[in-house]
């Protein structure tokens, strides 16, 4: 097969999914997804004159129609207290290039395993936004529970999917901070010095979360219990475990793994894993 044919498949196969697996009350989207896909196969099927193509993706933009009329819009996404978080526009598949899916959740972090006390706890915002905010763990649940559905990439090369957080939101944080108009970027802290840096827009995406649940359990300190940040579409040394803090900047500044070679970005359907890459 060519390269395109084989372009031209994967964007039926990526749209397919977006259909078969979507959530419950996110059907809607997940057709908008998948249509955006097969209308880019339909283009190319035409263009390389392979007429079996173009009616297998005309056949499935039929079915999508039929399903539409089935399921118009105004479904009931907004009530539906579970986000799902989907691959971004630019993945090619669910699962990035060069990852493989594993059934369990290996273990790894820099540094031990931290000791919990709730009483001296606490998680801060502060740097570039009008009020700096601190809270206490259980003043920090209180914010929740929020659930969502997503995937997660290690940047050593193995993907860990559908998993189940449970947490808020971290627009719950920076809403009542109030970041600076021109605050850009956030140091994550975490416990034993430990920081990872992301841009402050993806804080801001619906889908970035602070999760103290996993699959229906407390999160086991290994995984980053008390509290982990989670940031679906990076690679996961950027979902920073046992996190107290953001700190806004108004420029970037590297985290532990990004000053000894990590990508700054970290977009894994882009493969951005090692500081030589970024050009």
């Amino acid at each position: 097969m060519d390269q395109e044919h084989e372009k031209i498949f994967r964007l039926i196969e990526t749209a397919d999914n977006f259909v078969k697996y979507a959530s419950p009350g996110k059907e809607s989207r997940a057709e908008s997804r998948a249509r955006k896909r097969y209308l880019k196969a339909q283009r190319l099927a035409e263009q390389s004159s392979d007429e079996g193509l173009v009616e297998q993706v005309r056949l499935r933009l039929e079915d999508l129609e039929r399903r539409s009329k089935l399921a118009p819009s105004e479904r009931a996404a907004d009530d539906d207290d579970t986000i799902t978080s989907e691959p971004p526009e630019h993945a090619a598949e669910r699962v990035p290039p060069g990852q493989r899916v594993v059934r369990g959740w290996p273990v790894l972090h820099e540094g031990s395993i931290p000791r919990f006390d709730e009483s001296s706890w606490s998680f801060t915002v502060e740097g570039a936004c009008a009020h700096v905010v601190t809270l206490g763990y259980s003043e920090l649940q209180d914010l929740g529970p929020l659930e969502m559905r997503s995937d997660f990439h290690c940047v050593t090369g193995w993907s860990k999917l559908d998993n189940h957080w449970r947490g808020i939101k971290t627009t719950e944080l920076l809403a009542r901070a109030l970041p600076n108009a021109d605050a850009t970027h956030v140091l994550v802290h975490a416990e034993q010095g430990y920081t990872a840096n992301v841009p402050l827009a993806v804080l801001q995406e619906n889908e970035s979360m602070l999760a103290w649940g996993h699959n229906g359990r407390q999160l086991a300190p290994k995984h980053g219990w008390p509290l982990r940040l989670v940031v679906p579409r990076l690679y996961g040394w950027k979902s920073v475990k046992w996190v107290r803090g953001f700190e806004l900047l108004t420029a970037d500044q590297r985290g532990f793994w990004e000053i000894r070679g990590y990508h700054n970005r970290a977009d894994p359907w882009l493969e951005e894993r090692y500081s030589y890459q970024e050009g």
